[in-house]
């Protein structure tokens, strides 16, 4: 008897289990325990647009080789050649597109920069030593590929392309006079022309969002040499200051970029 009302109870408490489980799932939701979600995890994409700006800090030197100055340099026919420490912030804004391929990052960017990369007040080599030398990065602009490999949202990459730049090389004499030219305090020379030349770097970039991303770049830049001819003062045009300079400079920068897409 106690086996068949065991056996009963088994049969009941099994039909009932059954019946409410066929009621919890009849229209289709189940109204027990909620399932487990499984997400998708989706990999972050470099592909797309971005601008951003940058600033840092740059370094580098200025290569003066002056020909036919005689007031400006004491060698032979006016010549005369020395080399200036140049240093400065760099502040500008760059902007560019990415290709993807896998986990291969490629694509362009171009970038402008400024902020008071130079050297002021360098005494001359020659004499008098009353003349001041000055030069400075007015702006420089570059056009480079890039090429990375990203792990998801880290990306390491290398750059490499044009650069061009405005130079501005300067010399002031306070002290001394040239006759027929100018007065003392008023010798002055110097221009600014553009320089052409290239760059290379590379840098590493972080997704802290979907559309915003930090990085820290490192740049070598060489704008070559150019000629900067110009008259002594504003009164004579037979006082001439001829030099040939050459400018290569390196930057570390931080970079803040926004996605487009």
């Amino acid at each position: 008897m106690r086996v068949f009302r065991s056996v009963v109870l088994a049969v009941v408490a099994a039909v009932s289990l059954g019946l409410a489980s066929a009621g919890a799932v009849a229209d289709g939701v189940y109204r027990g325990a909620p399932p487990v979600e499984r997400y998708a995890y989706v990999p972050f994409s470099w592909r797309g647009f971005y601008v951003g700006l940058h600033a840092g800090y740059g370094w580098g030197d200025g290569d003066h080789a002056i020909t036919g100055s005689p007031f400006w340099a004491t060698g032979p026919d006016g010549s005369g050649a020395f080399a200036q420490d140049l240093s400065g912030r760099v502040v500008g804004g760059h902007a560019g597109y990415n290709f993807t391929s896998g986990p291969f990052v490629f694509g362009a960017e171009a970038s402008i920069s400024g902020g008071g990369l130079g050297e002021n007040g360098t005494i001359t080599p020659f004499f008098p030593a009353s003349d001041r030398w000055a030069v400075e990065v007015d702006w420089y602009a570059t056009l480079t590929g890039r090429i990375g490999y990203a792990f998801d949202r880290v990306l390491i990459y290398a750059k490499g392309g044009y650069a061009g730049g405005e130079i501005d090389s300067r010399v002031a004499d306070s002290v001394f006079a040239f006759a027929g030219a100018c007065t003392a305090g008023t010798c002055k020379a110097g221009a600014s022309e553009w320089h052409h030349g290239w760059t290379a770097g590379g840098g590493l970039e972080y997704a802290v969002l979907r559309n915003l991303v930090l990085g820290i770049e490192y740049n070598y830049v060489d704008l070559g040499s150019a000629t900067h001819a110009t008259a002594t003062s504003g009164t004579a045009g037979t006082v001439f200051l001829s030099e040939s300079v050459d400018i290569q400079f390196q930057t570390i920068t931080a970079r803040l970029t926004f996605k487009l897409n």
